[in-house]
Parts: C-alpha cells; structure tokens; sequence
C-alpha cells in the first residue's frame, strides 16, 4: 500500500470509523492530513476499491467504516513500529524543512520556557524553532513519538494567559545536540518542531525544501 493509503487509514480511525461509521468530508480528512480535498477523496476511493473501507452517502454527507481488512493494515503498522521501539532507544525521522508561523519564537521568548529548555539543552536555547513537515512513515513515527513520555517541561501562567505543558526530547542533527518539543495541549500536526542553542538553518545552510534527518533519543527522561 501507498503511505498516503495508510495515513489516511490511520485518521479515519482516529475520527471513529475503526469502532463504526462516522460521518467525514474529504475535506475534513484532507485537513487532518495535511492534503488537498482532491487527494483526500482519491485515496477514500482507492480504499474503497481495496476493500479497506465501506462508504455510503447519507443527506449528502459520507459514512465511512473500516473493514477488516483495513484493520489487519493498520495493525500491522502498529506491529512493526511496536518491535521498533522495543529494539532500539532512538528514532530517526527525516523531514522537510519548512517556515514556521513564528509561534516557536513567541513561546521561547517566555522565561519560564527558556530556563527549562537551557537546562535540558545545557545552554540559552535559540529564540526560534526549526520547523520539519513530515509526511507518510515519517509522520507515522511522529504519531507514535507524540504518544510516549520524554522530558516534561512544565506549564505556566503569565498575565492572565496560560502556557501548556511541552514533552521534550534530547536529539542530534548531524552531530548537532538539539531537541524535539511537543507541546501537550495542542500541536502542529504533520511537523516536528526543533529546538538548539543555534538558528540550525545556519549552521546546516538550510532552505524551505531541504531535507532533514533527526535522530531522537526516546528514552529522554527528566
């Protein structure tokens, strides 16, 4: 199967259609999965066709439900990432380097975050973050990454606005010491937000487009 196939398996589920029909456009899938509606409805179709989905349309919406078979796939994702984790303590997930909305810089500019992060970095972090969209297997291991315990960096409140927790994860660019951040209330989904004590599009001459590999060590704890 095509990676686009299994990661719109894998958001439908999330959505509800694993435990029974949900009711879901192609516009809503598309948007989970960081698509267009044009290439989330061909790949509702092509799963259809597989037999990994049953679709019907009632008051011009779409029910959709995952068969067995499209069960027996995402289970066996699951399988594979499982023994992946339970063999090794990092995970490399490679992405493509992207230009942020600059929320990155808002939140490393708040003291409480910055003297978390320099004790886990071991210096002053950048006030910035590089920001790497992952799509298909990638953005498979990032799903599972946002599932497991790292570093927690704790919440706060400053002037009446609350700052959510972030799950914090030592890792390396190259040789690079640096680390993922996931915020634990809401995050960008599809892109692996990275931290380090330097602005790493220069230090690696990084353009929006270039390829990036991390190496995360998953077994960070505080």
């Amino acid at each position: 199967m095509k990676h686009g196939q299994i990661e719109a398996l894998k958001q439908l589920a999330l959505a509800g259609a694993a435990k029974g029909h949900t009711d879901i456009t192609s516009s809503e899938l598309g948007k989970s999965m960081g698509v267009s509606q044009q290439t989330a409805s061909n790949r509702i179709l092509e799963l259809v066709e597989l037999g990994m989905l049953t679709r019907e349309t009632v008051y011009r919406r779409q029910r959709i439900r995952i068969t067995d078979k499209g069960l027996a796939v995402l289970r066996k994702e699951y399988m594979d990432f499982r023994r992946l984790f339970e063999a090794y303590d990092r995970l490399t997930i490679t992405g493509e380097v992207a230009t942020g909305s600059g929320e990155g810089r808002y939140y490393l500019q708040q003291n409480e975050y910055r003297k978390q992060f320099e004790r886990i970095l071991g210096s002053t972090p950048f006030e910035g973050t590089l920001n790497l969209r992952v799509k298909g297997r990638e953005a498979g291991k990032l799903t599972l990454l946002e599932s497991l315990d790292g570093i927690l960096v704790n919440g706060f409140k400053s002037e009446g606005r609350t700052f959510g927790d972030v799950n914090c994860f030592l890792a390396a660019i190259r040789d690079k010491k640096c680390a993922v951040i996931i915020p634990l209330r809401s995050h960008h989904r599809g892109i692996v937000e990275v931290i380090s004590t330097q602005r790493l599009r220069d230090v690696f001459n990084l353009d929006d487009g270039d390829f990036v590999a991390i190496d995360i060590d998953v077994s960070s704890k505080a």
